[in-house]
């Protein structure tokens, strides 16, 4: 280990990784968002969710086949083994337990698809955030570069438009009327 905090691999796909860098924070951070989300379900939810992991797995499409299939071939030769058939031919019960498991399984999708699009667009108001933050700093560093460039007496002072016009940060709401603009022109 060198003197300056820095952890090195020994292996040529291993990441080296600083004391100042921030990929452990934000690794942290990302980390601790998504425990935070699921710390604040209800135990409801969580066992919602469990069975929406459930039902979207490939075996609970064979499982419901079987099921089903187990259901009318009790039914069918219940006879043949001397028992009464609880279910006869069309099979209403059948139907019935497959309509409140269709029901019940479409409301646990969509509750599921509910909380991962209220996830999503948290995710992208975040990062439409981070992408303003980012790009009102890189702004800056022009204007300053600019600064920088006009006080030097060694660099020759030219006007350059593209840095004046990159130097200045359009706010959101000039961008989406821009963005509205070109859409309307394209109808």
């Amino acid at each position: 280990m060198h003197d300056s905090g820095e952890q090195q691999g020994t292996g040529s796909d291993e990441l080296e990784i600083t004391e100042h860098d921030p990929l452990p924070k934000n690794v942290k951070t990302v980390l601790s968002l998504r425990s935070r989300e699921t710390e604040e379900n209800h135990t409801l939810q969580r066992f919602l969710e469990s069975i929406g992991y459930s039902v979207e797995k490939p075996y609970f499409v064979v499982f419901i086949v079987l099921f089903c299939a187990a259901w009318i071939v009790f039914n069918i030769s219940g006879k043949h083994f001397g028992f009464k058939p609880f279910d006869t031919p069309p099979f209403p019960w059948l139907q019935g337990v497959v309509s409140v498991g269709s029901l019940i399984t479409a409301a646990i999708v969509l509750r599921k698809q509910y909380r991962a699009a209220a996830r999503e667009k948290r995710q992208s108001d975040l990062q439409l955030q981070l992408i303003m933050l980012t790009e009102q700093k890189v702004a800056k560093l022009i204007q300053l570069v600019e600064e920088l460039r006009c006080d030097l007496p060694m660099i020759k002072d030219r006007h350059d438009p593209e840095a004046e016009t990159l130097k200045n940060s359009p706010h959101a709401q000039t961008v989406l009327d821009v963005i509205e603009q070109h859409l309307n022109k394209e109808k």
